[in-house]
């Protein structure tokens, strides 16, 4: 499951996620809120190109120190106030999560290459519900941010699964109408419409 990085901060999303959770879950989440507003407060002025954050070095400290550090803790410390088991992690560690540079123009920011799901097996068996921020690393161990949506779904690809978004807005919408169903080639086609933006792009 990806928790979107504003309905991280809803108490309704989190509590929502804490009903359904249990040992074989892995929630992923972002902070994309959360990271401006650090962002801002230290002098950044936050970027996008079709929304995806363009991540310099000093945005890529303040996203692993927000996503790892403060969302991740928050997350797990309300998951767990609700009995669910919750246990923070990034895609870095247990080398969960190996991407690649995604765009030169975006900076350090990666597109999800492999992902090694043994840790995510281990805790599931030990009981425990993964809450995992979207960071990655290249095979040489160059740290890069990733889009929870994406990192969520090769997750859930990787263990036969499949991603649910929960998120702060009705979903994917056309022309101010809500697409109830889309398949892949029509998806495909919602950027060049128009009809994609921002943070639905990715």
């Amino acid at each position: 499951m990806k928790l979107g990085g504003t309905s991280a901060q809803h108490a309704g999303c989190v509590e929502l996620v804490g009903r359904v959770a249990e040992p074989g879950w892995v929630l992923v989440h972002g902070g994309g809120g959360e990271l401006d507003a650090w962002s801002e407060r230290l002098g950044l002025t936050p970027t996008r190109v079709e929304g995806l954050r363009v991540t310099d070095p000093e945005t890529l400290d303040v996203a692993c120190a927000v996503l790892g550090g403060l969302v991740t803790a928050r997350l797990v410390a309300r998951m767990r106030s609700m009995g669910v088991p919750a246990l923070g992690l990034t895609g870095i560690d247990g080398g969960l999560l190996t991407a690649q540079p995604l765009d030169p123009q975006l900076g350090a920011v990666g597109e999800v290459s492999e992902v090694d799901d043994g840790l995510l097996d281990a805790l599931a068996a030990a009981g425990q519900v993964p809450v995992v921020a979207s960071l990655a690393t290249t095979r040489g161990g160059e740290v890069l941010n990733v889009n929870a949506d994406t990192a969520a779904g090769a997750i859930a690809a990787a263990r036969g699964g499949l991603p649910i978004l929960c998120t702060d807005v009705a979903g994917v919408l056309h022309d101010g109408a809500l697409v109830e169903a889309i398949h892949v080639a029509g998806a495909l086609r919602l950027p060049a419409d128009g009809a994609a933006r921002g943070g639905t792009v990715p």
